[in-house]
């Protein structure tokens, strides 16, 4: 499932998504394991590290794999404030902590780091999302600060300051627990599939000028927002597993290179901006 960490080949991967090919996980390579913890892996060893690419037709892409048979699953363990942060959630949610959520990132490892919490289930992400806006109104959980937004938008160069400030500044999904950042990804599936369910027929990338007309699931991941193409003047979803195109209000415009596919199982395109090409924020909200 999305967030969890596997061990193979002497580092610790990152799982994406939640389809995945037969006997293989898609997921990147994130920490090395020298010695515990494991110190995380700099960008320049990730191009340099051996990573088995596959073309899947499934999803008309090629994406990292591991073999499934010969990685292991890192069951980690809630600690510190993550523990905390999950127990108040709780308070609100109720929901199964040893079943429903898991602690992924750099502090789940031992290493200073934001909190990094992924929750599983359509019901569970709708019960979370509620629980963290009535920790956010009782004052509980603190909106990102200036300088936590400025760390963050260090993640996300291509977009201005002043944009990232107004995407980000309200969020739910990212905040602060006794200023230590948190981060909440919903993934609303309770597992991962080991085959394809949700089959790309065809693909191709296209410069698009896009407006959001209305927030389907604004807050899970993937997210889906449904949205008028405005150059051709047609609808389409735009749907994407990055946390920065989360919590879109109807109005927000974005304009540049998306990845354009045609789905077995929906009539409309589904526009993806995760390519991250030339793309720019016309309006954020």
């Amino acid at each position: 499932m999305e967030g969890e960490l596997y061990i193979y080949n002497g580092a610790i991967w990152v799982v994406k998504g939640y389809q995945h090919p037969e006997g293989f996980i898609i997921a990147y390579p994130k920490y090395l394991i020298e010695h515990f913890p494991p110190r995380k892996m700099p960008n320049w060893l990730k191009e340099k590290y051996i990573i088995k690419e596959f073309y899947w037709d499934c999803i008309n892409a090629t994406v990292p794999v591991i073999p499934l048979s010969k990685s292991m699953y890192l069951g980690t363990r809630l600690f510190g404030k993550a523990r905390e942060l999950a127990k108040l959630i709780n308070e609100y949610a109720n929901i199964d902590l040893g079943e429903d959520v898991y602690f992924t990132g750099s502090a789940s490892l031992g290493l200073n780091g934001d909190i990094d919490l992924v929750f599983y289930g359509n019901n569970v992400s709708w019960k979370v999302y509620n629980s963290l806006m009535a920790l956010r109104e009782a004052g509980v959980l603190k909106p990102l600060s200036l300088s936590e937004l400025l760390e963050e938008h260090k993640k996300n160069p291509w977009v201005s300051f002043s944009d990232y400030v107004a995407l980000r500044s309200g969020s739910i999904l990212q905040g602060s627990l006794m200023n230590i950042r948190y981060s909440i990804r919903l993934v609303p599936y309770e597992h991962g599939y080991g085959t394809c369910i949700d089959r790309v027929t065809e693909v191709r990338e296209e410069f698009l000028k896009v407006k959001i007309v209305e927030a389907l699931s604004p807050y899970t991941t993937p997210a889906m927002y449904r949205v008028i193409v405005e150059q051709y003047n047609y609808e389409a979803l735009l749907s994407s597993f990055k946390i920065l195109f989360t919590e879109l209000k109807p109005g927000a415009t974005i304009e540049g290179i998306f990845r354009v596919e045609h789905r077995e199982q929906l009539v409309k395109p589904i526009l993806i901006p995760d390519v991250g090409k030339h793309l720019k924020f016309i309006k954020v909200t």
